[in-house]
């Protein structure tokens, strides 16, 4: 299982590195104006993401400790 969980955690920070990474270079281009709106739509999904994974993250370190 710590393979597994291991793995899982890989894809989620990947997934949240590669989309902070995507986020960058869009606000260099936007205005001031609909640079809230992107960085909203855009970590919105992030945050999701994000959650998901410390949640992920609290139940592994919970079951290691448990042991």
């Amino acid at each position: 299982t710590f393979t597994v969980s291991s793995v899982t955690h890989m894809t989620w920070s990947v997934s949240v590195l590669l989309s902070v990474v995507e986020v960058i270079p869009s606000l260099l281009n936007v205005n001031r104006s609909m640079l809230l709106f992107k960085l909203l739509s855009r970590f919105n999904t992030s945050l999701v993401f994000f959650f998901f994974y410390s949640l992920d993250l609290v139940s592994v370190l919970v079951l290691t400790w448990s042991r």
